[in-house]
């Protein structure tokens, strides 16, 4: 049987996703986290969903923010990025929190490009230099001397600075990304918790208009049998 989510088990699905993060979850451990948003959110809508239809249904939602994205972008000319629209005011809507799990995973995923290249700079770096020790040692043990001066040391020295021109310019915008994201985080969490005391003072405040409706009904009974009673004597 098909399961067709509600916007709002929609919205519930994307509140779990953002809080448990499979996208970023350690290698090894990836399963045992979506079974836990399946179970999760099994428990919330008191219906059995499965791991497929929940990855299922975030690709959809993707898919279609995504298209949306694009459409605005041709409609008004401009690339819109992710991070240029303020998601405080879309906490409550589907597509905002499509657009923080979108953002929260792209981030990973540049970060986790970041940390590879970065590997691989200091391997090309390293392998330069054991290509120079290498040279220098040949020409240690044959004896052969040059007048001219050696141009390896300065394009060895250039790349090295180069490297940490990059991985500096890069580390400061990620910190920037994270401190957005931070910030983004605290006010879905604040967000939460708002909506949260909201139900509940309605709640109590549903529950008391209940009791009161109930103690006139009671009152009234009280005197409509009393006039009976008065009638009849």
């Amino acid at each position: 049987m098909v399961f067709r989510f509600s916007n709002d088990q929609d919205k519930e699905l994307l509140r779990e996703l953002i809080r448990l993060k499979p996208f970023a979850a350690v290698r090894g451990t990836t399963l045992r986290v979506w079974s836990d948003v399946a179970a999760s959110l099994s428990s919330a809508f008191g219906v059995e969903v499965n791991v497929k239809q929940i990855r299922d249904r975030l690709t959809l939602l993707k898919q279609s923010f995504k298209d949306s994205e694009a459409a605005c972008a041709r409609g008004s000319g401009i690339e819109e990025s992710v991070d240029a629209v303020n998601v405080q005011s879309h906490y409550d809507e589907r597509e905002g929190l499509v657009r923080e799990y979108v953002a929260l995973e792209d981030h990973f995923k540049s970060e986790k490009k970041t940390v590879k290249t970065k590997k691989q700079q200091k391997d090309e770096q390293l392998a330069i230099s054991d290509g120079d020790s290498s040279v220098s040692r040949c020409s240690t043990v044959s004896g052969a001397s040059s007048r001219t001066p050696r141009s390896t040391p300065k394009r060895v020295n250039a790349f090295q600075q180069e490297i940490k021109r990059q991985e500096k310019r890069q580390r400061l915008e990620f910190e920037l990304k994270e401190q957005e994201l931070r910030q983004s985080q605290q006010q879905f969490e604040q967000r939460l918790i708002f909506e949260k005391e909201r139900d509940d003072q309605h709640l109590r405040f549903q529950e008391r208009l209940q009791k009161s409706n109930q103690d006139l009904i009671i009152e009234c009974a009280q005197i409509f049998c009393a006039a009976i009673s008065r009638k009849d004597n």
